[in-house]
């Protein structure tokens, strides 16, 4: 397993998780 592989993997998760969590902040408001 080549580690630059895998850190461009996560880096691909990471950056989509943080795009998806900015999308579901802002209509999110539920008491």
């Amino acid at each position: 397993v080549h580690f630059d592989q895998f850190k461009e993997a996560l880096i691909l998760i990471l950056s989509r998780t943080l795009s998806n969590e900015e999308h579901f902040q802002e209509p999110v408001i539920i008491p």
